[in-house]
This record gives C-alpha cells, structure tokens and sequence, in this order.
C-alpha cells in the first residue's frame, strides 16, 4: 500500500495514498479541528492530535469515497486533510502493518495499525474512522 508519511512532533503518520485525489500546499492557519468554507471541509491533523508546535504544509484533498463530516447535508462536500510537511511516499506490504495494540487503543479512533521501518513506527492513518468521528 502507498503512503504519504508526515513527520508531525516525531510521531510518524502513513496516510494511504489511494484515499487522497492529490495533494496541495496550504498556508493555513487552523486552531480548532474541522472547519468549513465554500464547499469544503478542513480537518487539521494537527490539531486533533493536539501537535502545538506542528506547522500545517500540505493538504489532502480526500476522494468522494471518503465521507466529510457534513456529508449528510452536501454530496459535493469536499473534504480537505491538513497535515505537517509530507517527506515522503512508501510503499507499504500490507502485512507489515499490524493492528493497534491496547497500550494504543486510544488511538484507534483514527488509525487502522502500525508498521515498522528503518525502526521507526508509522501509525497508518484511517481517514473514514476520521471524517466519521467529526462533528462540528
């Protein structure tokens, strides 16, 4: 599986690359987790993983697949992922990745597993456990 990885705080985050329609530079400045403007919603990854210190670079414009948080009240809701820098895209084997343990069951809200490379741990980002669990 393709990831984009961000490095937000040293926590390493894999968001599917097949989920996203692209990606886009952003300048925003967001301090609650989702916002809506003109058709579009704007979830900041940062701020939901309460990351201070984690300046906003790129942004995922999410495929249709991927429900928005207002998606019951506009089909052409588009739903825009804001994240640190993206450093890079891996490929992934889908069995390294490995569901969560209970020392991270908190985290399970919006992750699907971890992986291991190079000995650093990615938690793999499930951006429909994400969407699905915002409500403004």
């Amino acid at each position: 599986m393709k990831c984009f990885i961000c490095t937000a705080d040293n926590i390493n985050i894999g968001i599917p690359a097949r989920l996203a329609e692209r990606i886009v530079s952003v300048m925003r400045v967001q301090s609650v987790v989702c916002e809506t403007e003109d058709g579009q919603a704007f979830v900041s990854l940062p701020v939901l993983l309460k990351l201070k210190d984690c300046a906003v670079h790129h942004g995922l414009i999410l495929k249709s697949g991927v429900s928005s948080p207002h998606s019951q009240t506009s089909a052409l809701m588009k739903t825009l992922l804001l994240t640190a820098r993206i450093g890079i895209e891996l490929d992934i084997p889908e069995e390294n990745i490995y569901p969560l343990t209970s020392a991270l069951e908190g985290m399970n809200r919006y992750f699907s597993g971890v992986c291991f490379v190079s000995g650093e741990m990615i938690l793999i980002l499930d951006p429909q456990k994400l969407t699905d669990g915002i409500i403004i």
